[in-house]
């Protein structure tokens, strides 16, 4: 009888070498083992495709910043102005071929068109880096809004262009090419309300003052103090600045004469002051087209005269060389050497000049 050795079952280690890691990972993972051999499972695949979408996703960012950063330098680094021709001072070389045309004549004719117009800068504000607002009156108190909007290519506005508009001083006289547009909504600051001009070109032909000594506003008020005295700087700079900033006459102090006649050129700009002028030629012009009909002859009288006209009223005397003259107080003695002289029917219009010292508004040194 034979014996028969049985084989002793495998050791641990035997076990391990039989089966490596890598083959019980591949069954942790669910891997598929046929003829073709191992393949990544569906759960493999999404993972590899989700790390993919997040790589690329990464990848594209830091590429935007990279332009950002890019483009930021290159804008910082390009000071080229492309619109300097089409602001500035002023020269003989200046030349805007624009139709003209007033402010008051503006229509829906010229919507879209490019016209020139002549100034002043009655407010400017700027919007931003990109924009500013501006309003330009004309005469009396025909203004109209103005905006100037930088270009994205830099021109025919530059960023330049718009912050050297926007700190123009008030009252600079400018000429400026502009389209015509309508507003969104009507700007009620100015008396042309239903347009405004896209300003393409602006050219200072002007400087306004650094300080106004009177600003429109308060120019536009009646005087309430008379007194000869001179205003002190400090007091008239802060009048000024008032006056300024003040968007009603209601909140607006009123200037004194001295003011006034400290600053001719904003009192005769003011549109009341321009208003009363206004209505004296019209009663002077009609008053002689009366007359004219009637068969009157018109004649201008002397107002600087050797002797009193008129020896029951105060006269005003002054040095004439070496001798003494005299401020016509009337007319009444050069009518009658008209008449004298052949012509039958006669008049003039022109002021007399009376001395009598008074306060009262029955009596004034200069009437017409």
């Amino acid at each position: 009888m034979t014996a028969e050795n049985p084989t002793p079952p495998p050791s641990q280690s035997e076990a391990a070498a039989a089966n490596p890691p890598a083959a019980s990972a591949a069954a942790a993972d669910g891997a598929v083992v046929g003829e073709e051999g191992a393949g990544p499972s569906k759960k493999a695949l999404k993972k590899a495709e989700a790390k993919a979408k997040k790589e690329a996703e990464k990848a594209r960012r830091a590429a935007e910043h990279q332009a950002a950063q890019a483009a930021a330098k290159a804008a910082a680094g390009n000071t080229e102005d492309l619109a300097k021709e089409n602001y500035g001072d002023a020269t003989h070389e200046t030349k805007v071929d624009a139709e003209r045309v007033s402010l008051k004549n503006i229509g829906d004719e010229h919507l879209g068109k490019t016209i020139k117009v002549r100034g002043w800068v009655q407010n400017s504000r700027m919007q931003g880096a990109k924009m500013a607002f501006v309003e330009l009156r004309e005469e009396r108190n025909w203004a109209i809004q103005g905006v100037v909007a930088a270009s994205p290519e830099g021109k025919p506005v530059s960023r330049q262009m718009v912050k050297w508009i926007g700190g123009l001083n008030l009252e600079s006289y400018v000429l400026i090419e502009a389209r015509v547009e309508k507003p969104l909504e009507p700007v009620k600051s100015v008396r042309v309300s239903n347009y405004e001009l896209h300003i393409a070109k602006c050219y200072l032909i002007a400087p306004g003052p650094e300080v106004l000594g009177m600003g429109l506003v308060v120019a536009n008020k009646a005087v309430t103090n008379f007194d000869d005295e001179e205003v002190p700087q400090d007091a008239a700079i802060e009048e000024a600045r008032k006056g300024v900033e003040a968007t009603s006459l209601d909140n607006v102090p009123s200037a004194s004469m001295a003011t006034h006649l400290s600053n001719p050129a904003m009192h005769k700009r003011a549109p009341v002051q321009q208003a009363i002028a206004d209505v004296r030629m019209a009663t002077r012009k009609l008053f002689a087209e009366y007359l004219d009909t009637q068969g009157f002859n018109q004649f201008e009288p002397p107002c600087l005269i050797g002797a009193a006209s008129e020896g029951g009223a105060n006269v005003f005397t002054l040095p004439y060389f070496e001798k003494s003259a005299c401020l016509a107080q009337s007319p009444q003695f050069y009518k009658q050497i008209e008449i004298a002289g052949g012509r039958k029917r006669v008049y003039c219009i022109g002021p007399v000049f009376r001395a009598e010292n008074s306060n009262t508004p029955r009596h004034m040194t200069e009437a017409s």
